[in-house]
This record gives C-alpha cells, structure tokens and sequence, in this order.
C-alpha cells in the first residue's frame, strides 16, 4: 500500500518509538508467541507461563492501534474514540506497522513476544517460519477463552 509522503513520515516515526522501547532487551532470539481467540487475556497467560515482559519486547496490533490514537493518526469520527474509530483500514495500517517493528527486531536477534490473535492461520505460520528462519527458538503460550466470551 502506499501512503502519501507525510503519513509515511509519521509511520517511520512510529515504528522507530516502538522499537526504541525496546533498546534494553537482550538480544538472544527467543521469542513468545502469545496467542488466542479475541478477547483471550494474553497477559495472565503470560504470566501463568512465567514469562519475564522486561526480557522482550512485545509487537501488538492493539499496541501499535493505541499509540496510532496517541500521535493523532487514527480519523476522528464523531461520537466515537479513537480506538473506536478504527475502522478495517486502520487496522490495516496497523497490522503493516507492527510487521514493520517485528522484523526490526528480528534483524538484530532481539527478544520478541509476537501478541497475536490467531485469527489468521496464515499469518501465524508465517511468523513461526520467519522466527525460525532466524534462529529462534520459539514459546507459544495460548490464552484460552470460551467462544462466547470471545
């Protein structure tokens, strides 16, 4: 997709903050994937799983969609929040910018929680084999969560 010179701008901004909050993790490829149906708490699983947060940086959709609302990068729509307003598009882009700040990481073997929904077979199998590829060695940890409450 391409996107008009200034919002490319913004974009790099972004994806260059993301990945600076990471600066102190270890550079070990070991990576998490923490997975579930939409909903799942990822974090308690997380924890139930011992997983040290500090030791990684952790790439999320919901994480790169709340600072795109932070720097003013998601349309207002009246009546509704940003995060709310986030429409198909938005996620999009967001998707694209936490792929952007995911294969940051991989390029210098920094430790790396993929915090992703599984809602696309395809898009976890192509992380797995990229991690691997790498020289990851690779966790999943799976949040369970009954249908309905997804």
């Amino acid at each position: 997709m391409m996107w008009p010179a200034e919002r490319a701008k913004d974009q790099r901004e972004l994806v260059t903050a993301l990945y600076q909050r990471g600066r102190d993790v270890p550079c070990d490829r070991a990576a998490v994937m923490a997975g579930g149906l939409r909903g799942a708490d990822k974090d308690a699983a997380l924890a139930r799983a011992d997983v040290d947060r500090a030791r990684y940086l952790t790439v999320s959709i919901d994480g790169v969609l709340a600072e795109m609302a932070a720097h003013g990068l998601i349309p207002p729509v009246d009546g509704l929040s940003p995060l709310e307003a986030a429409d198909d598009l938005v996620h999009g882009e967001a998707q694209y910018l936490a792929k952007r700040v995911g294969l940051l990481a991989l390029t210098d073997a920094r430790n790396l929680i993929l915090d992703i929904s599984l809602a696309s077979r395809r898009a976890a199998e192509a992380w797995m084999y990229a991690l691997r590829f790498a020289g990851y060695t690779v966790t999943a940890v799976f949040a369970d969560i009954g249908i309905d409450e997804a």
